[in-house]
C-alpha cells in the first residue's frame, strides 16, 4: 500500500512546485522574433483571475519596433499581461533572477481597463503579441483619444 501514498506525494509535491514555477524577477529567453536572439521577459507579477485563469506580467527587453507615433524605436515593454500558457509556449530557458522593474503605471492603466471591461491578456507567444502590437492601427487609436 506504499505506492499509492508514494504516487499521491509526488503528485503534491509536483503540483506545489508547478504553482511557483513563475515568480517576479524571473528573466527568460524566450523564442523570438528573427534577429532578436538577446531579447529576454522578466516575470513582473504573477495573478489568478477566475475569468481568465493564470495572468502573467511581464516586461519584454531587447527588441526593435518602429515608433508608429513618433520618431524612433522601442526597445522594452515595460508591461505586457499573457495568459500563463502563452508564456509557457514562449520560454526557453532561464536566465536568472533580478529585481522587479517598475511596473505600476502600466499595470494601473491594465487593471483599470481590465475592470471596465475594456481590458484581457494575449494568448499568443510573446513573439507574436509584439507582431500584433507592431500592425495595430495607431491611427484610429489616436483618433479614438482625441475623441474621447
Amino acid at each position: 500500500m506504499r505506492f499509492p501514498y508514494a504516487a499521491l506525494a509526488a503528485l503534491l509535491l509536483s503540483s506545489s512546485v508547478l504553482a511557483q514555477e513563475f515568480q517576479p524577477g524571473q528573466i527568460w529567453s524566450y523564442k523570438t522574433r528573427p534577429n532578436e536572439q538577446a531579447s529576454t521577459l522578466t516575470i513582473l507579477k504573477v495573478e489568478h483571475y477566475a475569468d481568465m485563469g493564470d495572468v502573467l506580467h511581464v516586461r519584454v527587453d531587447g527588441f526593435q519596433m518602429p515608433n508608429a507615433r513618433a520618431e524612433g524605436s522601442y526597445s522594452a515593454m515595460p508591461h505586457m499581461p499573457f495568459a500563463k500558457s502563452a508564456i509557457e509556449a514562449s520560454i526557453t530557458s532561464l536566465k536568472g533572477k533580478g529585481p522587479v522593474p517598475d511596473f505600476a503605471q502600466g499595470y494601473a492603466f491594465w487593471k483599470a481597463g481590465y475592470i471596465a471591461g475594456n481590458a484581457g491578456v494575449f494568448t499568443t507567444p510573446v513573439d507574436q503579441a509584439l507582431n500584433q502590437l507592431w500592425r495595430a492601427d495607431w491611427a484610429q487609436a489616436d483618433a479614438s483619444e482625441s475623441s474621447e
